[in-house]
Formats: structure tokens, sequence, C-alpha cells
């Protein structure tokens, strides 16, 4: 984990810098790497073997974007870095469909078995009834995967007639338009694909990052449940999307520690905001 934030300011020529937050002027130094840093990179490079790999890579069409956007408007925070990184369709990271699995980078539990997502489900009925069992069930999940959670506590939720037929609409927060195709023709695969396009709803950060359309939804024949996928989440729980008296389960399995931070340091000086900056040292 250490060296993916490392090779991404080495190759891109990034740095990150300290902005007061105090209630004086607000004031920025440059903290490019340190030796100490530097010397902490070397050890963790040869601990796992790679010192022949350079660190060194070639800049990526959205660390463009983020050089663009600094030279434009000056240093951007930690959040916008990581946001820009991690969602814009074109290279992000969680916009790609080959993250996850055995083939991705990492594998979260529904991908392991589908018994942690019938375990949900099983403790979803029993709130269900423990609320007097609605008849309108409204379900969102936020940041969906490739469905797999889903689509387990749907297949236990089918042994539940009265539950199963109060849900009618399910709702996700997805900033992938790959990874919502994947959800759609696995929850769906009687629906055309078609309907999640064309693609609108810019991120107001970056013309080139593209997002799905609010509310661009499918509607399975088969089970007769709506899909629906949002951008934003503002825009999920806007109150024209609100049903009166619906009862609404929210589910984030691993979500919440994939959003971006803003990062602050006290000093001497007081409270700084570290922000992201153009490394323009000779070395770097």
């Amino acid at each position: 984990m250490f060296l993916v934030p490392c090779n991404f300011f080495k190759g891109s020529g990034l740095a990150l810098i300290h902005r007061s937050i105090g209630v004086t002027r607000f004031s920025t130094k440059s903290i490019a790497f340190s030796k100490n840093i530097e010397t902490k990179l070397e050890k963790s490079v040869k601990a796992v073997g790679l010192e022949d790999v350079s660190i060194k890579e070639e800049v990526t069409f959205i660390g463009n974007q983020i050089k663009s956007m600094i030279k434009i408007n000056g240093p951007i925070s930690v959040y916008d870095f990581i946001k820009l990184s991690s969602t814009c369709p074109r290279q992000g990271y969680y916009t790609q469909s080959d993250i996850f699995g055995s083939k991705g980078d990492f594998v979260t539990s529904p991908e392991i078995s589908q018994v942690f997502g019938e375990l949900m489900a099983l403790w979803y009925v029993s709130q269900w009834h423990s609320a007097g069992c609605p008849e309108k069930v409204r379900v969102i999940e936020l940041g969906p995967g490739k469905g797999t959670l889903m689509s387990d506590m749907l297949r236990v939720w089918s042994k539940f007639p009265k539950l199963n037929s109060a849900v009618k609409q399910i709702d996700f927060l997805e900033a992938s338009e790959p990874l919502a195709r994947i959800q759609a023709s696995k929850l769906a695969p009687d629906v055309s694909l078609g309907y999640l396009s064309p693609l609108a709803d810019k991120s107001p950060s970056s013309e080139d990052c593209l997002l799905i359309e609010n509310a661009a939804g499918i509607t399975s024949e088969a089970t007769g449940r709506s899909f629906r996928w949002y951008s934003y989440p503002d825009n999920l729980f806007h109150r024209e999307n609100l049903v009166e008296n619906t009862w609404t389960i929210i589910i984030a399995h691993e979500f919440f520690d994939a959003l971006p931070i803003y990062k602050f340091k006290k000093t001497y000086q007081g409270w700084h905001e570290i922000m992201v900056d153009l490394d323009t040292s000779e070395n770097r």
C-alpha cells in the first residue's frame, strides 16, 4: 500500500504541501519527499524484491488532468486528488471493470462465498419483520461492485414471498459505467443494457469525466423489479426520488473506506491542510 501513492507522486511530478487553516492568512510551504521517506521507500522496495523496478512512470491522462488543474487553480486538496484518481471514468481506478475478483487487485467477501450475502439478507428479513412487514421497500446499495452481494441477497429474499413482492425498486450509487453494466447483466439478464446510455451528468471538476446518467434505469420483466443507477448521493436522496411510507434498506459494504478524504497536520504554526502541488525540483 505504501508504494502506490509514492509511485504516483514520483512519476507524475506532484508533491505534497502544507496549507495553513488558522485565522491568519493562508500560507503554503513545499514539502517534497524527504530523504527519510526516500530511505523508507528504498527499504520497502528491497523488502519485496523490487530493486530493479523503476519507480517513475509515464504520466497518465489523469495525471495530466491534475497537473492542468493545479496550473490553472493552484494546489488541490487530497480529497480532490483521490476523487479524480478513483472515479474518473476514463482512467479512474474504481471505474474499471477488472479490479475485483481473482483476476483483479483484491477480493471482497461476496466474491469469496455467497454465505456472506445470504446472512446479510436474513438479517434484513428479521429487521423487516421487526418493523411490521412494510408493504413498500426501497433498497439502496452504495458501491455495488459487480452486483454479487445484491444478487445473493435477492436470491434469499425470493424465499420470502411477502418481502420479495414488497421490494420493487433497487437503487445504486455507482460512478462506473462498466461496473453498472456488469451489475445490470447479473441482476436483470433479460433486459437490454442500451438503457444505460447515453451518458450525461458530467462531473463539475472535469469536462472529460462522464458519469452515468442520473436515474438511468431498467425494469426486469421476469421479476417486475426496477433498477436505477445514480452518480451523486444528493440525487439518490432527492425528494423527487423519495416515496411516502416506504421502508428503506441501505447497504454499503466496503464503501466508506474507499471515499476521498481531506488531510491535515498540526504544526507549531497551527493546523495545516495537506495539499497536492506540482513538484518543480530538478531531482523529481
